[in-house]
């Protein structure tokens, strides 16, 4: 009896199973793509050897796309920080569809720390494709020494992606970026160059990320393009620069929308400007959360700018509000976060009423102003990392 050529293979494949190395050699053999999908499967039940390697090499180098993409994914599952340098080391001459492959695998598996010393050498691979996947892994690593390797792309690579690619990720980790003078010195000089550069989305985020100060008149300028304005209020909070809280203001009185009004607030919230808690206050008290879900995130949003900045005018916006239904909860979590006190005993609450609290907010306020200005500032210096 004649049989499917596939079905009998799968038959086959069901009896005999996929038992060792040695069995999912035969099976990648096989001329049954189906066959070899299996066994590219089956390889996630492997620990990752020198045996293993070879063998999802082998399957990541399939002709078949199907196996090809089951074997990078059975790699990132089986990555982790004590195989991706052994990966690595092998993977330095393989071919380019298993570079590429173990590329994407170190990504997706959050181990390109291990990984730097390959990645930073498939940045001068031959191979466009390479060069630009291995420029945009090295983002995720923390390894310090990836960013000499990086600028080193940024000033001789022909190709701009590449070069922008190279640029971003040694970029990141802000915390430790933001120390390099080599690194910030690239930024200003490109501010002062071709501050054009500044429109492409990857380096104007970057730049607000380790709070490039030269980039904030071009920050401001952006503020006017519809497409790019959302980063460029990001930044100029990240900047805290004061001289956007006039625009950032007209924005939120705008309302254009629940996203632009979270972005405005958070970067106000950065900037801490007294006349910014004067305005916003003004906007708290008139808020109306009650009316539809936008307002509602509008107030919140608000709310959490104006505990970021603190002061008198937002302690008294906050506790005259405590007495009002529809933003007595406002209110009270804005107080919360601004000074990290409470002033009611939760198995006594029923006790009290609204006026009361009130009342014992601002009795609260008189001796501890002091103390909570004291944290605010605190908090604001350890944003910004001075």
């Amino acid at each position: 009896m004649r049989g499917n050529p596939k079905a009998l293979a799968f038959a086959f494949l069901l009896i005999a199973g996929c038992t060792g190395v040695r069995g999912l050699q035969r099976d990648l053999a096989s001329p049954e793509w189906e066959v070899r999908y299996s066994a590219a499967t089956k390889l996630q039940e492997l620990s990752l050897n020198k045996d293993t390697i070879g063998l999802l090499f082998t399957a990541m180098d399939d002709p078949a796309p199907r196996v090809r993409h089951r074997a990078a994914r059975t790699l990132a599952r089986l990555l982790s920080d004590s195989s991706a340098a052994a990966v690595c080391d092998r993977a330095s001459g393989a071919s380019d569809t298993v570079k590429r492959a173990v590329i994407e695998g170190v990504a997706r598996a959050q181990t390109p720390e291990e990984a730097t010393p390959f990645l930073t050498e498939m940045c001068t691979d031959p191979t466009r494709d390479i060069r630009l996947a291995a420029a945009r892994a090295l983002r995720g690593s923390t390894d310090a020494a990836k960013v000499e390797k990086l600028l080193g792309v940024w000033q001789h690579e022909t190709d701009e992606e590449i070069r922008t690619a190279a640029l971003v990720s040694a970029s990141y980790p802000a915390e430790s970026a933001r120390k390099d003078k080599k690194l910030l010195s690239c930024y200003k000089d490109i501010i002062r160059r071709a501050p054009a550069m500044l429109r492409n989305p990857q380096i104007l985020r970057a730049a607000g990320d380790l709070r490039i100060a030269d980039a904030e008149p071009h920050l401001l300028e952006l503020m006017t393009d519809a497409e790019l304005r959302y980063i460029a209020i990001e930044g100029l909070g990240k900047v805290r620069s004061q001289k956007a809280v006039p625009a950032l203001l007209e924005l939120l009185k705008r309302d254009e929308s629940w996203v632009m009004n979270r972005q405005v607030c958070a970067a106000l919230g950065r900037i801490r400007a007294p006349e910014a808690a004067r305005a916003l206050a003004g906007y708290f008290v008139e808020s109306n959360p009650q009316r539809d879900r936008d307002q509602w995130d509008r107030t919140l949003f608000i709310t959490t700018a104006m505990a970021g900045i603190g002061g008198k005018e937002v302690f008294e916006a906050f506790a005259s509000q405590i007495t009002e239904k529809n933003r007595r909860d406002f209110a009270l979590y804005g107080l919360h976060v601004m000074t990290g006190a409470s002033v009611v005993r939760r198995e006594n609450r029923w006790m009290y009423t609204w006026k009361g609290i009130q009342r014992l907010w601002r009795e609260w306020w008189r001796e501890h102003k002091d103390e909570v200005a004291q944290k605010l500032e605190r908090e604001a210096e350890e944003e910004t990392g001075q």
